[in-house]
């Protein structure tokens, strides 16, 4: 069922005006685009001298990653690990829990839950 005519778009009228502001990019690919740059570029960026011809999006995320990207030039392990987490993926910690059935029986008991 499509809304009421006085609360539909207008031809050309966004429906999220103040959302996303043009050319953003992820923090994922933001640290992509700052591992390409020089070291000196990079310095650059920290230091807030983006490019003019960089979007607003860019513009808002591109000192921060290249700030860590410094940092991790310092030999930062937190400024590491958070690039890595956010190019590669974090890794998947997993654990392994050994419970035989009567463990199991006990411990449900000892709740007063039904058996399984």
């Amino acid at each position: 069922m499509a809304p009421p005519e006085e609360h539909r778009f207008k031809p050309g009228q966004s429906g999220n005006p103040g959302g996303v502001p043009k050319g953003f990019i992820r923090l994922s690919q933001a640290y992509a685009i700052v591992s390409e740059f020089s070291l000196e570029d990079i310095q650059g960026i920290a230091d807030g001298k983006a490019p003019k011809s960089w979007p607003k999006g860019r513009k808002l995320v591109m000192p921060y990653v290249a700030a860590a990207r410094m940092w991790l030039g310092q030999a930062n392990v937190p400024a590491s690990s958070e690039i890595a987490d956010r190019t590669e993926g974090k890794v998947k910690n997993t654990t392994d829990v050994n419970v035989n059935a009567p463990d199991l029986a006990a411990f449900f008991a000892q709740l007063g839950a039904p058996k399984p």
